[in-house]
């Protein structure tokens, strides 16, 4: 196992990505690490680095929400994915991106409706790199997740003879 993490990052609009090395994080009991299998390049990564993006972004930070890959650590109590398949290292899962705050209104309300929530956090997109421990998009080796950090996170376990291609854009 190696101590590095490589990750690609975006310092703004048109910048070129930078290759930073991070170490390898622990992994708390409601965690895990996916090494990234597969990762697309979709539209709003494009409108990103062309300056097109409506909203504040927390630059420097790592592009890539379509992704998906294999568990290769994770914690004591993350045992399930969302839909209750059970998960352990080896397992090919997805992430969607979207992450809802779980506090507003809305989420309180409506949480089937979570997709709508106006206050959500993006992998791949609002997560700066600067928060620790820097793996929050798919343009890296290894992803991080961690439900006690950001519990809004789902992870989804795809099926062992579906290519991490399509996985990666499987996006419930």
């Amino acid at each position: 196992m190696t101590n590095e993490i490589r990750v690609a990052t975006f310092a703004g609009p048109g910048a070129r990505p930078e290759i930073r090395t991070v170490p390898w994080p622990e992994v708390p009991k409601k965690a895990a690490l996916v090494r990234i299998a597969c990762c697309g390049v979709c539209g709003t990564d494009l409108h990103i680095l062309k300056g097109h993006w409506p909203k504040p972004l927390p630059w420097p930070f790592t592009l890539g929400h379509e992704l998906s890959g294999e568990i290769v650590e994770i914690g004591p109590e993350l045992t399930r994915d969302w839909p209750g398949e059970p998960l352990h290292v080896g397992a090919r899962v997805m992430l969607p991106p979207l992450m809802p705050c779980h506090a507003c209104d809305w989420c309180n309300r409506y949480p089937e409706h979570a997709n709508k929530c106006p206050n959500p956090v993006y992998y791949g997109r609002y997560l700066g790199f600067e928060k620790p421990p820097h793996l929050w998009g798919g343009f890296a080796e290894y992803v991080y997740v961690d439900l006690d950090m950001l519990p809004g996170t789902k992870i989804y376990r795809v099926p062992d003879d579906m290519p991490h291609r399509l996985a990666s854009l499987s996006e419930p």
